[in-house]
């Protein structure tokens, strides 16, 4: 079970709600204060970045500081989910950082599939060199 599928169904399920996944811990904590502002309560809960599908080990980072180790899931009360919706989409969210996966980009495939051809063309050429 990958890291997204458990945090979906983690034992809070029942009674709390992923809301969304951040990308920063800022923007958690900003997307918390406009629930907590509102009197929705809310716990946010670090997660592995490359499980939950919000970085890549192919993705190009200009320092290790740019990199994406961790995502910040936002959860709420189930009974209170839509209306913390609301209250993230009034705060500025535009909704790109929930539990849909954002599109695959065009270089990301090309970058993936070029990294296996060549793995797959270095193997072949260990097998012949072995022979």
């Amino acid at each position: 079970m990958s890291e997204l599928q458990a945090l979906q169904h983690s034992p809070l399920q029942e009674h709390w709600a992923l809301l969304a996944i951040a990308r920063d811990s800022q923007t958690a904590d900003r997307w918390q204060d406009a629930l907590n502002d509102s009197g929705i309560q809310s716990e946010v809960r670090i997660a592995d970045a490359v499980l939950t599908g919000r970085s890549s080990v192919l993705t190009q980072v200009n320092s290790p500081a740019d990199a994406q180790f961790f995502s910040f899931a936002v959860w709420v009360p189930a009974a209170h989910r839509e209306h913390a919706r609301q209250v993230l989409i009034e705060a500025g969210w535009d909704g790109r950082h929930g539990l849909r996966a954002e599109p695959i980009s065009w270089s990301f495939a090309l970058r993936g599939a070029l990294i296996t051809l060549a793995i797959a063309v270095l193997l072949i050429i260990v097998q012949v060199a072995r022979t």
